[in-house]
């Protein structure tokens, strides 16, 4: 059981960082494409699913590393900061999609299109968009630490 439990979390892991990761770079990348109005239609989309994936993915992982621990029964420094890592992430990822994301979509429901809002609405959606993105940024961080926090305090026998 234990063994299936830190692989699940490698996987968890895996799924925390390289989704932030893909939507992050990539895909803003490949919609950057697009016309504004059709990026910020796929944008509206796309992110409130990725932020929840992202705040799952926190807890279900600190969950996992909180059991492995209790059931290895270590108490390393390392180990101990791992569960503030984890416990960072968690909030970061929380933050994003229960706290700044439905700030952001009413920014946006009050502007209308992009193209026809007023510059102080445009400033605030991208001040609102920056923090967001930092906190986001920050989660994924997270979930580094994590994983290293994860290599050095528990291994697949």
């Amino acid at each position: 059981m234990r063994k299936f439990a830190l692989w699940l979390l490698h996987l968890d892991l895996s799924l925390w960082f390289g989704a932030g990761i893909y939507f992050s770079l990539m895909a803003a990348e490949e919609l950057g494409r697009l016309p504004l109005n059709q990026f910020a239609a796929a944008v509206g989309l796309l992110f409130p699913p990725l932020f929840t994936l992202m705040a799952v993915t926190a807890i279900v992982g600190w969950v996992l590393y909180a059991w492995l621990g209790s059931q290895s029964r270590i108490v390393s420094r390392s180990f101990r900061a791992g569960h503030i890592v984890f416990l960072i992430g968690v909030l970061a990822a929380l933050a994003n999609r229960l706290v700044l994301l439905p700030l952001l979509q009413h920014v946006e429901r009050q502007m209308g299109s992009f193209l026809n809002a007023t510059a102080a609405q445009q400033a605030q959606f991208g001040m609102m968009h920056g923090m967001s993105l930092l906190v986001h940024f920050v989660g994924m961080l997270m979930a580094l630490l994590a994983w290293l926090c994860l290599t050095l305090n528990l291994r697949m026998e």
